[in-house]
């Protein structure tokens, strides 16, 4: 009986020190392993389309952030700040090109990253919120460029945004309407550095026009959530010298909408 009773003892004693080192991992966390200042977000979003005459496709999307961290009333406030986006293309054409007014129209954003302890170790989490280019907010896409919803995000006098597509021709441009939302879910494996993998809760897309005019066609995309990983560390000479300085800030609402910041 006693030994029962012994290793019942040993189990809730085990469980509590188990939750007293979560507890205090949490409470430090937000500090030491994440203390305030400048970081460098490196994220990959890898997708598979099938296309039109070009048929399968990998693709995967690059992007450089500049990363503020601070706290607010005893929490943890991310500022970002898009400064690079490039496509490493596997596929028949030879990639897609975002012209430097789209990143520039891109906005700064402001999360809330969340830090859990486990046994695992100290888990982050950070839900960039629903973001729309070419288009006001809503649940659907337009699908023509004469649609009133459609914004001229990149300011470039067309509507929606601009890529240009590389293909063995030559240079296509596609003019876009795209609502997506991702979600930062990784691991704090040292102080002031982060990895993990990106998701893509939601993925729209709609192609409002395209020269040449056989081009102008939604993909059927499929999010790689194997292959779609990001790396956010400390970096002190971190910044966005090629970017625009008046972007305009944003906050995401507690239902990810992104919505202006109170200055």
């Amino acid at each position: 009986m006693w030994l029962a009773i012994a290793r019942v003892s040993l189990g809730v004693l085990a469980m509590l020190a188990l939750a007293l080192r979560a507890s205090a991992g949490e409470k430090q966390g937000d500090t030491s392993w994440l203390p305030p200042g400048s970081y460098r977000l490196e994220m990959r979003v890898a997708a598979n389309a099938s296309l039109p005459w070009f048929g399968h496709a990998e693709t995967v999307t690059t992007s450089t952030s500049w990363v503020e961290i601070d706290r607010e009333r005893g929490k943890l406030v991310q500022h970002h700040q898009v400064c690079e986006v490039h496509d490493e293309a596997r596929t028949r054409w030879r990639g897609l090109t975002y012209p430097r007014a789209l990143v520039e129209s891109l906005p700064t954003t402001q999360v809330r990253p969340v830090l859990k302890a486990t046994t695992e170790g100290l888990e982050y989490q950070a839900d960039l919120g629903r973001e729309w280019l070419g288009t006001t907010p809503g649940e659907s896409l337009p699908r023509q460029a004469d649609d009133p919803r459609v914004q001229d995000t990149d300011g470039d006098g067309r509507p929606g945004v601009t890529l240009r597509l590389h293909v063995l021709t030559g240079e296509a441009e596609l003019l876009v309407a795209q609502r997506t939302r991702a979600v930062l879910n990784g691991t704090v494996v040292s102080p002031g550095r982060v990895t993990g993998r990106v998701e893509m809760r939601e993925f729209a897309q709609a192609i409002l026009e395209a020269s040449p005019h056989f081009l102008r066609f939604t993909p059927d995309v499929h999010y790689d959530p194997e292959h779609s990983t990001f790396e956010l560390v400390r970096d002190d000479a971190a910044g966005c010298s090629a970017r625009a300085a008046a972007a305009q800030a944003v906050a995401v609402n507690p239902s990810g909408d992104r919505v202006p910041v109170p200055r």
